[in-house]
């Protein structure tokens, strides 16, 4: 079961609610606020998820999703685009589930458990 996430919002009030929010729901989450913070907490601290926003400071969402996945081979990947960027993301991407924001923790709750085949 999916049970620890790490959180990389260039928004410091972003990623912590959200791992507030997602903590009292019973998940491990960790935050970072840029791209050297993601990759520093990726080496020290096994994820099961990986959620990033498109824009970092220090590299984008994308190449920072690729460079935290050896870190954690398994962990599943999500990148959470403003809805007009979702498009080009998806095109960029495969790879990563894209998310469009805002991102409301209940919904992020549901997909992952839906996906983990958790959901009713």
């Amino acid at each position: 079961m999916l049970r620890r996430i790490l959180i990389a919002d260039r928004e410091p009030a972003v990623a912590d609610t959200l791992a507030a929010f997602l903590t009292l729901r019973g998940l491990e989450a960790r935050t970072a606020y840029d791209a050297k913070q993601a990759m520093t907490e990726a080496r020290i601290w096994r994820h099961d998820i990986f959620l990033a926003d498109p824009s970092m400071p220090g590299m984008d969402g994308i190449e920072l999703a690729a460079a935290v996945r050896p870190y954690a081979p398994e962990c599943r990947l999500l990148l959470a685009a403003e809805p007009s960027w979702a498009t080009e993301m998806r095109e960029r991407a495969a790879w990563l589930e894209i998310l469009e924001k805002p991102v409301h923790p209940e919904a992020l709750l549901h997909r992952l458990a839906e996906s983990a085949g958790l959901a009713p």
